[in-house]
């Protein structure tokens, strides 16, 4: 049980297979919006809301 959590359990559940392949493969990065294929929209909406809020929780924590 060495083995560090997965954190994109998001992306392993709401992609494509052949997109989680590719992923899985190293093909394409998890911020690549373009590559990346949602089996739904509303995933894809959400998972860029994710990543929106996410970079700016990490620029207000970094500016002072």
């Amino acid at each position: 049980m060495n083995e560090e959590p997965n954190s994109n359990f998001f992306l392993d559940t709401h992609l494509t297979k052949e997109c989680k392949q590719k992923l899985w493969d190293g093909d394409i990065d998890i911020y690549n919006l373009e590559e990346l294929t949602f089996c739904t929209e509303r995933a894809k909406n959400v998972y860029v809301s994710y990543l929106y809020y996410l970079s700016k929780f990490l620029f207000s924590s970094l500016v002072l």
